[in-house]
C-alpha cells in the first residue's frame, strides 16, 4: 500500500508530465462552476502511450469506445457489462480492454470511488468467467490516479489492490506508473 501511495501524482505533476510530451489534455466539466473542472490528464497519457505502440506495430487500437466490446469464440459469445475505457486491436475481439479511474477533484472523494472498484470487479469477474469457457486471453488492465483523493479513500484503493493479486485485474498501473510501466505493456500488447 505504501508503494501505491507513494506512485500517485497530484492533479498539476500529471499535467506537468503531459505538457512535457505535448499531448492534447481535455477537462472532464461540469454545470456548476464552482466544482473543480478536472482535467484528463491520465486519459492523454494511456491513450498517447498506446497510440504510439499500436501505430508503431501496425496494429488498430480504439481509445474512445462508444459501444461495448465482443468476443466470439467457438465457445460462446460475450458482450461488455459496460463501455470500457480502450481496446487493442479494436473492439471486436480485443487482446487487452483497459478502464481508466483517474479522480482530481478537491473534494475527499465518495461512493463514486467505491463504485469504480465494482465496476472493474464486474469486467473482471465477466472476462474471468468468458476466458474460463472460450480459452481465449485477455489483458485487463486499470488506471488509478489522483494522490489527494485516493490518499483520502484508501480502502477502495486497497480493493484494487486485492482484485490485482486475485487475478481479476491482470495489470494494476499507479500514478507515475503510466509513465515508466505502460509504454513497455503497451509496446508488448501491440506485438512489439
Amino acid at each position: 500500500m505504501k508503494n501505491a501511495l507513494l506512485a500517485l501524482r497530484t492533479e498539476d505533476e500529471a499535467l506537468a508530465f503531459c505538457k512535457k510530451k505535448k499531448l492534447s489534455v481535455n477537462s472532464t466539466t461540469t454545470r456548476n462552476l464552482s466544482h473543480h473542472q478536472s482535467s484528463k490528464a491520465l486519459i492523454a497519457t494511456v491513450s498517447a502511450i498506446a497510440q504510439k505502440a499500436c501505430t508503431a506495430a501496425g496494429i488498430g487500437v480504439d481509445l474512445n469506445p462508444q459501444r461495448r466490446a465482443i468476443w466470439f469464440s467457438e465457445h460462446g459469445l460475450h458482450v461488455s457489462a459496460r463501455n470500457l475505457d480502450g481496446a487493442i486491436p479494436s473492439l471486436e475481439n480485443p487482446t487487452a480492454v483497459w478502464e481508466i479511474k483517474e479522480y482530481w477533484g478537491k473534494t475527499k472523494g465518495g461512493s463514486k470511488m467505491s463504485d469504480a472498484v465494482y465496476e472493474c470487479q464486474l469486467v473482471g469477474l465477466e472476462l474471468r468467467m468468458f476466458e474460463s469457457k472460450s480459452g481465449i486471453s485477455i489483458d485487463h488492465i486499470v488506471f488509478v490516479d489522483g494522490k489527494e483523493q485516493w490518499n483520502c479513500r484508501k480502502s477502495d484503493l486497497l480493493r484494487f489492490i486485492d482484485l490485482h493479486q486475485q487475478g481479476l485485474i491482470d495489470h494494476l498501473i499507479i500514478g507515475r506508473e503510466v509513465e515508466s510501466e505502460w509504454p513497455i505493456l503497451a509496446k508488448a500488447f501491440a506485438g512489439g
